[in-house]
């Protein structure tokens, strides 16, 4: 296989990120299970590694079209 020549925008790497998680299969839970919170009966979010990548919510809805978000600061 060739090195691919091409440049990811921060806005579509963003938007890879968000595809990759957005399964409807436990794997986001299999890598996060290690975060669970007994007390909270809570695990982070795709929200919580956008956050902690320096990523805005806005970026992000502007990168996936997604309104209806729980950002960690929102909450």
């Amino acid at each position: 296989m060739k090195e691919w020549k091409g440049k990811l925008t921060r806005k579509q790497a963003i938007a890879i990120i968000e595809r990759i998680t957005d399964q409807d299969d436990p794997y986001w839970e299999n890598h996060v299970e290690e975060f669970y919170d007994e007390k909270t009966d809570t695990m982070p979010s795709i929200y919580h590694l956008f956050d902690a990548l320096g990523i805005t919510e806005q970026e992000y809805k502007d990168a996936t079209g997604a309104q209806n978000v729980k950002w960690p600061n929102a909450v």
